[in-house]
């Protein structure tokens, strides 16, 4: 039975606590690194909660970074989707964290050299 465990803005359902537990502890290990290269990548089925699953791990990662002197805590995230689903998925966590600005959200277009826009 899936069950929700809350966290500071909202709940996670058990698969999903246990997908940002694990993601959450390779960033932080790959961190460690002297020169951290770690690519993590969320992929779920339709309707599984990537945008919670990302907002809660970001979130996470930030306040973990905050307290481990050492770790490299210059950090990106870049969110793929395809078709318009990045944008849902932008507009979601930007909504997640309208009054929260430890994480700034930034949609950015950008043109690719076949022609293609980037968004």
């Amino acid at each position: 039975m899936n069950q929700k465990k809350q966290t500071t803005m909202y709940s996670l359902f058990e698969f999903q606590e246990r997908a940002v537990s694990q993601l959450q502890e390779h960033i932080i290990e790959g961190l460690k690194e002297s020169s951290p290269q770690t690519k993590v990548l969320l992929e779920a089925p339709t309707g599984s909660g990537k945008p919670v699953m990302a907002a809660a791990l970001l979130e996470r990662l930030v306040a973990t970074l905050k307290m481990r002197p050492g770790l490299n805590d210059n950090i990106a995230f870049i969110w793929f989707a395809p078709n318009t689903l990045h944008i849902q998925s932008y507009d979601s966590l930007n909504r997640l964290y309208e009054d929260n600005r430890k994480i700034n959200c930034i949609r950015k277009s950008v043109p690719l050299s076949n022609g293609t826009l980037l968004v």
